[in-house]
């Protein structure tokens, strides 16, 4: 199952809401259109809904966002603290705090400018990072490496051969272990023949 999007969904669900008010308010086009504080609890229901409903199916599940550059203003005055985030979600802040932790694998997508000075060119290149970078969710709990290159490759390649890696590791160690533990001597001896070591 994909969601695609994140973002477009929330918005989908504030806009929808908003057509259920109802205008008895003087200025009724202003009531019609500007997100109240019902939206936002309407858009936190619903992804919480959703989130459980894909919990209990019994396949992947993948939600897609795209952060929204925004200003969070903190303090007031003279000590008023600007800085610029990336939210997930286009309206409230509940949505953005409950989604990445009910997801196992969460990977950002970006892209870098390399200087090759040498050329004289910059050339574009495309990353996938599984630990957080900044404001940014990311993890892995599978163990992936903190960074993948999919420049001119699908990402679903590079992310199999990253499994397939992780995939022989495990059997390598699990093999080792074995060897180990069958090397371990019983100390008892075999009890059922009344022998001791």
């Amino acid at each position: 199952i994909i969601n695609d999007s994140l973002t477009t969904m929330t918005a989908g669900c504030v806009n929808w809401s908003l057509g259920f008010r109802e205008t008895g308010k003087k200025d009724k086009s202003k009531d019609k259109i500007i997100p109240d504080f019902d939206e936002y609890k309407v858009e936190t229901s619903i992804v919480t809904q959703a989130l459980d409903i894909c919990r209990i199916l019994p396949c992947h599940v993948i939600w897609t966002c795209h952060p929204l550059p925004s200003l969070k203003m903190e303090g007031s005055g003279t000590s008023m603290k600007v800085t610029k985030v990336n939210n997930i979600v286009t309206y409230g802040s509940k949505v953005a705090g409950i989604v990445p932790g009910q997801f196992s694998e969460i990977y950002q997508f970006s892209k870098r400018s390399d200087w090759n000075a040498a050329a004289g060119k910059s050339a574009v290149r495309y990353y996938v990072s599984t630990e957080m970078v900044g404001d940014d969710y990311a993890k892995s709990n599978i163990g992936l490496n903190v960074e993948m290159d999919i420049t001119d490759r699908l990402f679903y390649d590079v992310w199999k051969e990253e499994i397939d890696k992780l995939q022989a590791k495990l059997k390598e160690e699990t093999a080792k272990s074995e060897d180990a533990n069958s090397t371990i001597v019983n100390p008892f001896g075999n009890l059922n023949s009344g022998e001791a070591n």
